[in-house]
């Protein structure tokens, strides 16, 4: 908190607000999170970017551009793995030769049906049909189903041309092991037809 204090400070002539909620809806505090944000948003675009990224000076330009077309409701974007380490390395390998391979594929095969967590735009009022942040608090892929609810409501989701820089931070095998159970047990229930 700290943090965003001190950022609030030395950024006095941009819009910044801290919000601090203890409101909880939903299994994923993520989420829930994000439904606190929210109500705060004052524009009808949101931008949801992970914190261990890196952008351009572009990015929100190039990104929102899609939107232009009234169908498009989210946009979302590949990531270029950066990274430190062994481990880290092994980690990438994976994202290059095996997510970005099937986000590529599925693509092509059946249109983007879902979205990629390091960068979620949405119409705030494409999130408002899909019933709002409440309608994913208790999804562990709620990225996944930030992308897929709108297409289910006739909106297309955008892989944009932009790719963004993702901080890849695993130091240890334990670590990539977790976070490999992590996302395959996103992908499993994906996979089983419980979105």
């Amino acid at each position: 908190m700290s943090v965003v204090k001190q950022i609030i400070a030395d950024f006095p002539h941009v819009d910044i607000s801290l919000v601090i909620s203890d409101r909880t809806i939903g299994t994923n505090l993520k989420v829930s999170n994000l439904a606190n944000a929210v109500t705060q948003a004052k524009y009808p675009f949101l931008v949801l970017a992970d914190s261990d990224i890196s952008v351009g000076s572009d990015y929100l330009q190039q990104v929102i551009q899609p939107m232009q077309q009234e169908s498009v409701g989210v946009v979302t974007c590949l990531y270029r793995p950066v990274v430190r380490g062994w481990v880290a390395i092994l980690e990438a390998v994976g994202i290059a030769t095996e997510y970005h391979t099937g986000v590529l594929v599925a693509r092509k095969l059946e249109g983007m049906k879902f979205a990629l967590g390091p960068t979620i735009a949405i119409r705030k009022t494409v999130l408002e049909a899909i019933g709002g942040f409440t309608a994913i608090a208790d999804y562990l892929a709620d990225d996944f189903q930030l992308g897929y609810l709108p297409t289910q409501i006739g909106y297309q989701v955008v892989l944009s041309e932009y790719i963004i820089n993702h901080a890849i931070a695993t130091e240890s095998l334990t670590d990539l092991i977790q976070r490999q159970t992590r996302w395959n047990f996103c992908t499993s229930f994906l996979v089983l037809g419980d979105i």
